[in-house]
């Protein structure tokens, strides 16, 4: 009989915060422990380098991706006009036969 393939996990979390407060840190400091999370990522939109320096994770290094809005714009252009050009594409297709 084979040996059973040794199983490596690297468990990550994504967290929406809704706010930061002490409560909730210590809350998801707990899960951190708890879960033996390896990398985890908190999406909060009023987090600056600044005030992330309250909330220190040890044992983490923290970034802080800036101009959240910038990108979520830029997915949100480029989504949109991938969708119109399908939905051009579709109605010139209709339109060539005669539909």
């Amino acid at each position: 009989m084979s040996p059973s393939p040794r199983v490596h996990s690297f468990p990550v979390l994504q967290w929406n915060a809704g706010g930061l407060s002490q409560s909730k840190r210590t809350e998801f400091l707990m899960i951190l422990h708890e879960k033996e999370i390896d990398v985890f990522s908190i999406m909060e939109a009023n987090l600056t380098s600044e005030n992330l320096k309250n909330y220190l994770f040890k044992e983490y290094s923290l970034y802080v991706l800036p101009n959240f809005k910038q990108v979520a714009s830029g997915i949100k252009k480029e989504l949109t006009a991938r969708c119109q050009e399908r939905i051009n594409s579709r109605f010139s297709h209709y339109k060539s036969n005669g539909n």
